[in-house]
């Protein structure tokens, strides 16, 4: 089992960041993405409080997918700390999303995506161009060795110090998954007096 440490933020100077790590980072690749989450008739996990699980179905768009289980190990204020990833890589993702729909799953957000990735030293870097919501920037470390609190919180802050290596310009999110900011977006625009 992976666990992923990562900082995601709203980049506000695509083309520079994107030029910097073409000179000086190693290209991992361009993908289009499309990420359905489910969730149980009984069990919705974007209603639980902080949300920390996550049934995803990815696919690649001319190519195969995976489906993923996300755990969210969460500190004392229910900030994430580091995501233990449960993957089995899909010949067919389309066959897995229709045995979800078999056995009464239901789709609860699905979210589209332009990714480019990079690897930059011990970093892999994800520029996300996301349909609705607009581009971020996702700083990950993963590990399978055993990890705790200060260790999480050691590696968060040497992602966010790799933000300032890159020439980043950025803004900060709330501590949400890109489907939670789908759906929050979704009840602004329904109700804008829920905000």
């Amino acid at each position: 089992m992976q666990k992923e440490i990562e900082i995601k933020v709203r980049l506000n100077n695509v083309a520079k960041v994107r030029d910097y790590l073409e000179k000086e980072a190693n290209p991992l690749g361009e993908k289009e993405q499309i990420d359905t989450y489910f969730v149980m008739p009984e069990i919705d996990f974007f209603e639980e409080k902080p949300v920390h699980r996550y049934l995803r179905v990815r696919q690649h768009l001319q190519a195969s997918g995976s489906i993923d289980l996300h755990v969210c190990n969460l500190d004392g204020n229910n900030k994430l700390l580091w995501t233990d990833e449960y993957e089995c890589k899909l010949e067919n993702p389309e066959v897995m999303l229709t045995i979800f729909d078999k056995i009464g799953l239901i789709r609860r957000v699905t979210v589209k995506k332009q990714r480019q990735k990079f690897k930059y030293q011990d970093f892999v870097i994800t520029i996300d161009e996301i349909d609705s919501l607009g581009t971020f920037i996702e700083i990950e470390i993963t590990t399978e060795e055993e990890l705790d609190e200060d260790k999480a919180k050691f590696i968060k802050n040497r992602c966010f110090e790799c933000l300032e290596q890159i020439q980043a310009e950025w803004e900060k999110v709330p501590d949400l998954g890109y489907p939670e900011l789908i759906l929050k977006k979704e009840r602004l625009t329904k109700d804008p007096l829920s905000a």
